[in-house]
């Protein structure tokens, strides 16, 4: 990213003169950027004043500091733009759109919205790659901004350090499920969201990969400015904007296609990370065509069958692996001898297929809430087990992520079909007893307020039934 929160010598300083006679253009159009901090919101801006395709950047006006207005003008005609900085959401009574997509989960880095408070874009820029317990972290924000119609730019790395790792910090690179997940949001919710790749030149030597000629950087900016454009004048920018889409996507499935090294041999990553994957042809022999459909789709095209990847035989799922045996409802269910699948044995979800038999054991186990267990869960469809801890630590306090980010990622990767109705029950299992004092009338009341906890939120809207302890708690 470019130096944020500094006037350096590449930015003009624009006069008040200069900045009220650019607002006087008749083609002059506005736009607002809220941001989890001013630092957020320079940086994209600074981005954007490096493009080179479609943007001349034409200066910034610093009255008052913290409030900026930046300038750019379309290349091929007289359009121009302004974008001001409405730094901290916190110190802004920021518009009804704004406000639904940061609390729908949790807040993403950057909103930007007309002046009529219209849904333009929304962001993520990181230094680091989603690896290991950062995997999910920013997957709530990502949902937020799709369900409220804000295109969603994730900007990460293809390499980082995992330092949750017992023998200290490891490279590692994102599981192909960021990317999937990122497919299954621009299709079902009909709206842009897209990951886009770095390279960070110290760590990708060190696993052997030479990154040195993607072009993250200037995907990133070009569809930043493609979209403030297209917002202005969609008949004229859509083919480009559709054309950087191709391109976006091309770059997400180069990643999850390329062959990575594991235990010594040769993989597709995307075998290694999901080998489950329903109707693989489709990242490979037919991608044009995938891309192609995935474009008109997030520009008002229909759902397609043909492009289904999300058509699961759960029964050629392998075992779900020993580790979460351990947790009493769990260990329950293989007392009766309840098959549970996975897409990897060592994965954190489980798919039961029998709902009726799982809805028997439940009712067993939890005698007084059996009406509620017979309620929640639709016996004619698989059920989606997520364990977690739902409390952390010697206190006990209510976790965030990767809790919050795991059952959105996965409830949306598996519960739901590729038009976003209901394939699958979710049970979400909290294995972790409760302390004491814990309310989960208060906390469930909380929940959607901008204090409550942002796990809570995502269990609420994902979650047909919530066991915690002894406890069961459905919504039914």
């Amino acid at each position: 990213m470019a130096e944020s929160g500094l006037i350096t010598q590449k930015h003009k300083i624009l006069s008040k003169e200069e900045m009220l006679q650019l607002l006087k253009e008749p083609n002059c159009y506005g736009f607002k950027i809220y941001s989890d901090n001013i630092l957020e919101a320079l940086a994209i801006l600074d981005l954007l004043s490096e493009d080179e395709v479609l943007l001349t950047y034409l200066g910034t006006y610093y009255e008052p500091i913290d409030q900026p207005i930046y300038f750019f003008k379309d290349k091929t005609s007289k359009i121009i733009l302004s974008v001001k900085i409405y730094g901290n959401y916190g110190n802004w009574d920021v518009p009804s759109s704004v406000e639904k997509a940061i609390f729908y989960i949790d807040k993403m880095d950057f909103v930007i919205v007309d002046l009529e408070n219209n849904p333009v874009l929304a962001g993520e820029t990181t230094g680091t790659a989603n690896v290991g317990n950062s995997q999910w972290q920013r997957e709530g924000r990502k949902i937020g901004a799709a369900i409220n119609n804000f295109p969603f730019l994730y900007q990460t790395y293809y390499t980082g350090t995992d330092r949750s790792q017992p023998q200290g910090p490891v490279v590692r690179e994102p599981t192909s499920l960021q990317v999937l997940n990122h497919l299954i949001y621009s299709i079902r919710y009909q709206i842009p969201s897209f990951a886009i790749y770095y390279p960070h030149p110290d760590f990708d030597r060190r696993i052997g990969k030479d990154r040195s000629q993607t072009e993250g950087r200037k995907l990133m900016t070009t569809y930043i400015c493609s979209l403030l454009l297209h917002h202005v004048n969609s008949r004229k920018y859509l083919e480009t904007k559709k054309t950087l889409e191709k391109n976006i996507l091309t770059h997400m499935l180069d990643y999850i296609t390329e062959t990575i090294s594991k235990a010594g041999k040769k993989i597709i990553r995307l075998d290694n990370d999901f080998p489950v994957i329903s109707k693989r042809d489709l990242f490979f022999e037919k991608r044009k065509e995938f891309i192609e459909y995935i474009v008109e789709r997030i520009n008002g095209g229909h759902i397609d069958n043909r492009f289904d990847f999300l058509s699961w035989d759960i029964k050629k799922f392998p075992k779900w692996g020993k580790y979460y045996y351990k947790f009493p409802l769990i260990k329950n269910l293989a007392l009766y001898d309840i098959p549970i699948f996975s897409y990897l044995a060592k994965s954190k979800i489980g798919i039961i297929l029998d709902a009726k038999r799982l809805t028997e054991v439940l009712r067993k186990r939890y005698p007084k809430d059996k009406d509620k267990i017979s309620i929640s869960l639709d016996i004619q469809k698989p059920t989606l087990i997520i364990p977690t801890r739902v409390f952390k630590g010697e206190k006990k306090v209510v976790a965030g992520d990767p809790e919050s980010g795991e059952i959105t990622a996965f409830s949306e990767l598996f519960s739901k079909d590729l038009s976003g109705d209901k394939s699958m029950n979710v049970l979400i299992y909290g294995h972790v007893e409760p302390p004491s004092d814990f309310s989960i009338k208060e906390t469930l009341t909380k929940a959607d307020t901008p204090v409550g906890s942002k796990l809570f939120r995502t269990i609420k809207h994902y979650a047909d039934c919530l066991i915690i302890g002894e406890q069961v708690i459905t919504w039914k």
